[in-house]
């Protein structure tokens, strides 16, 4: 089966050297007994002390330079072992963070080409939208410091957006129109709505203050929105609903950034 190592000596030199050296111990001292009772055995004694020292320098050079310096190799194995561990902890981390920020990366990616697709296919200013039972159009708006006329007039406290809007009743029965059926929505989700005030200086007769219409009648006026200085009008969005109180209805976005 062969010899097997222990505590990192090889058993078969150990043995050798151990039983060498014991052994020419053993002999040198009959060697010496030997010749102080001269007894003629003393030189058999002598030579079989010199066979047994030569045993024991044989097993003792044989044994690996690796085993003879148990503690030092350990201590460096264990080091790097230690070392070992702690740069696959570095570079696995360091994978799982490229991994993570690779995710990262391709889901804001596709939420950004998912955002611009379906502003692609929303309407925008210029464009009529159906909502609810009325045809709505949204132009451009204007900004104003002010809004009215000589005599009567109301200055803002920011800066007014001025829309022109078309509303159409394509309903079989008379419907309600109000300025309350717009709002302003930031990128943000930051909600405007519009000054009803404002908006009586803006039209004349008030054509958007709970102004009922029959069915096939277009209306066209301004909604007003008193908006704060530091603000761009691409960053919104229009939301449209068809009606007002119960009969409102789900809101139609319009995008107010021009298409690129």
């Amino acid at each position: 089966m062969g010899w097997k190592t222990l505590g990192g000596y090889s058993c078969m030199w150990i043995a050798l050297s151990l039983i060498g050296f014991f052994a020419a111990l053993i002999f040198l001292v009959m060697g010496v007994i030997g010749a102080i009772k001269k007894n003629g055995t003393a030189k058999k004694r002598f030579l079989w002390a010199l066979a047994s020292f030569i045993a024991f320098v044989v097993g003792a050079s044989n044994l690996p330079r690796s085993e003879k310096e148990p503690l030092s190799g350990q201590a460096e194995t264990v080091s790097a072992k230690v070392e070992d561990k702690e740069a696959q902890k570095a570079a696995a981390a360091a994978e799982k963070a490229a991994e993570d920020k690779a995710k990262a990366e391709e889901k804001a990616k596709k939420e950004a080409e998912a955002k611009a697709a379906e502003e692609a296919k929303a309407p925008r200013t210029g464009d009529t939208v159906s909502v609810g039972s009325f045809s709505v159009l949204v132009n451009s708006p204007s900004t104003e410091p002010s809004i009215g006329n000589q005599f009567l007039s109301q200055k803002a406290k920011g800066v007014y957006w001025v829309f022109p809007v078309s509303v159409r009743n394509d309903d079989k029965e008379a419907r309600t129109v109000d300025s309350s059926m717009f709002q302003l929505v930031s990128n943000a989700g930051v909600k405007y709505d519009p000054d009803p005030t404002a908006a009586i200086y803006a039209n004349n007769n008030s054509p958007f203050f709970l102004e009922k219409i029959n069915p096939g009648i277009v209306i066209k006026g301004f909604v007003v929105f008193d908006m704060p200085t530091d603000q761009q009008i691409a960053d919104y969005k229009m939301q449209v609903r068809g009606g007002i109180g119960f009969k409102t209805t789900k809101p139609v976005d319009i995008i107010l950034k021009p298409k690129e």
